[in-house]
């Protein structure tokens, strides 16, 4: 006795998967390579130059380069058990893959531990 195999639906095509994952990269790109067109409205709009807001666009980055590694100094607890952080109710209602109950850890370590394994 064969058992015939299911259909493969479209979008799990090859095809439509490159395609895909190029609209993401397409579209990622766009925003961060689009910056520049934005700068002179904003800064005409608030009265800046534009010195003043590019300086403010590197300050961000500077502090968000230089906070990444601090805050990952306050949970420096890494691996253990699977990571189960909060996720709101009815989250995984449309995937149904399987159907379970979600509950997140109810220990604060749990919850904001960075961990390998961590359920989404």
């Amino acid at each position: 006795m064969t058992a015939s195999a299911a259909p493969t639906r479209w979008y799990y095509t090859p095809a439509v998967l490159i395609v895909a994952g190029c609209l993401v990269a397409i579209v990622n790109f766009g925003v961060r390579s689009s910056f520049g067109f934005f700068t002179a409205p904003i800064s005409e709009a608030h009265g800046w130059p534009r010195e003043i807001f590019s300086f403010a666009m590197a300050m961000q980055s500077l502090i968000w380069g230089i906070a990444t590694p601090l805050a990952g100094m306050l949970a420096d607890e890494t691996g253990g058990e699977s990571v189960k952080p909060y996720q709101p109710p009815g989250y995984w209602a449309q995937l149904n893959f399987p159907k379970r109950e979600w509950t997140a850890d109810q220990d604060a370590t749990g919850r904001y531990r960075r961990g390998i394994y961590t359920f989404w």
